[in-house]
């Protein structure tokens, strides 16, 4: 039994397929991170998942039982998931106990352990409308999380708040996770969202699926430049020419790399290039370099000496 399934799943759109013929499914604690640009059909999608849009062909069965869209049910949602919007919204003057407790199933103690979780104790008190942006957050999260779903959703978790608050709600989501035994889906166009957090990503692109596999293989071998921009910084190189006979990377006759798969070698190779231009990032450089009419990309530590112009050897990182 698969904890989700999503078979042959379609959403048309004033005449404009948003979802198309999607596939897939998820097991139980799997964390599965989709990925696409705006208007690639992220979101659609994730609604059609907790039941809150009408899909127009296919179907979605969670623990083996079909969800229900909301034009087969009077109230649309399923029980056992919730989606927590990037808006998140709440209703407005309300006390944030007396709203919390309006759906909540969980008893008075795994109540108090999800307010701990979420770090919203000491605004219990105070009213919706009274709250910061990351309060807010954090309350919407806890008030889906109090009607005791297997499987959360979320869209876009982070891309309304600032650094501080969005280390802090990544804090908040890794203890529930792990307290709750919790099973996700997070949607986001930000690789720094879901590099270190999703066992598996899903490529959506025009609302379609172009890749879905395991984190490191969609970063590794992406399929196409989409796929690539959308997880970080890449080049192309043409392995056609002469220089790339024995490099081990050269497979194909273009080549979708990372910076992480070139090394700045301190012995002599045959490869040479041209520093055009040299990036802080903290913990390290990201050096563009100009390599026999091509350019290429590597990340290279901080305690080197470089500069613009300089010659440099690169290494080739095997697989």
């Amino acid at each position: 039994m698969n904890f989700l399934e999503v078979n042959h799943l379609s959403k048309t759109i004033n005449n404009l397929e948003a979802i198309n013929n999607v596939s897939f499914t998820q097991n139980y604690l799997q964390r599965l991170a989709i990925v696409g640009t705006t208007g690639s059909g992220k979101t659609t999608l994730l609604k059609m998942i907790a039941g809150l849009v009408q899909p127009t062909n296919g179907d979605i069965y969670f623990e083996d039982s079909k969800i229900i869209g909301p034009q087969d049910q009077l109230i649309p949602g399923n029980k056992g998931i919730a989606y927590v919007s990037q808006h998140f919204e709440l209703l407005n003057n309300y006390v944030v106990k007396d709203l919390l407790q309006m759906t909540s199933l969980y008893t008075e103690s795994q109540q108090l352990q999800v307010y701990n979780i979420c770090k919203i104790t000491q605004v219990l008190d105070r009213k919706t409308n009274e709250l910061s942006g990351g309060e807010r957050q954090r309350v919407a999260l806890a008030k889906q999380i109090l009607t005791a779903p297997k499987l959360l959703l979320l869209d876009e978790p982070f891309s309304n708040l600032d650094a501080l608050h969005k280390q802090q709600i990544k804090q908040v989501l890794e203890a529930l996770i792990a307290a709750l035994n919790l099973t996700c889906i997070l949607i986001s166009h930000d690789a720094n969202d879901v590099l270190s957090w999703a066992d598996r990503i899903i490529v959506l692109q025009n609302g379609k699926i172009i890749q879905d596999n395991i984190t490191k293989t969609v970063y590794n071998q992406p399929v196409n430049a989409y796929a690539a921009a959308l997880l970080g910084d890449y080049f192309e190189l043409d392995t056609t020419l002469n220089e790339f006979n024995n490099v081990a990377l050269a497979k194909s006759k273009n080549l979708l790399c990372r910076p992480e798969q070139l090394f700045l070698s301190k012995l002599p190779t045959n490869y040479i290039a041209t520093i055009t231009a040299i990036h802080y990032f903290g913990g390290n450089y990201l050096v563009k370099a100009g390599f026999n009419n091509q350019t290429v990309l590597l990340r290279v530590n901080i305690q080197e000496k470089l500069t613009i112009g300089q010659e440099i050897c690169i290494g080739f990182v095997e697989n």
